[in-house]
């Protein structure tokens, strides 16, 4: 991505920061809920998870399942039962990751800001 030499981000590193699949996890109310629940109450089945949400447990499995794609809940086998863990710190890893881009979208972009940006350690 370009620097604050004038030139600019191009339309397809743009799209590419925004349609990432963190943003796709991030933007789905259900999934942001289940980090929550995750997060408050620990590790949880499917069941005990599904029991708290109105929607169908095979909706809440599905989500899960995609949380756990995304490594941003670990799912581990326990007898019968598929057990979730909300993980933080990848958490805080794909949102630092996701804000280092965003600079430097904003860097490329946004001239105005390069006399700011070019303070920051």
């Amino acid at each position: 991505m370009a620097g604050c030499d004038g030139s600019r981000a191009t339309e397809a590193e743009i799209e590419d920061i925004v349609s990432s699949d963190f943003f796709k996890l991030m933007s789905e109310p259900v999934r942001l809920r289940l980090l929550a629940f995750l997060a408050a109450k620990g590790p949880s089945d499917v069941g005990t998870v599904a029991a708290a949400f109105p929607q169908d447990r095979s909706v809440i499995s599905r989500h899960l399942a995609q949380l756990a794609d995304g490594d941003l809940v670990t799912a581990s086998k326990r007898g019968r039962n598929i057990v979730y863990e909300f993980d933080g710190r990848a958490l805080l890893r794909d949102l630092e990751a996701t804000t280092e881009r965003i600079r430097a979208l904003i860097d490329a972009n946004c001239p105005d800001s390069c006399d700011e940006g070019a303070g920051r350690s």
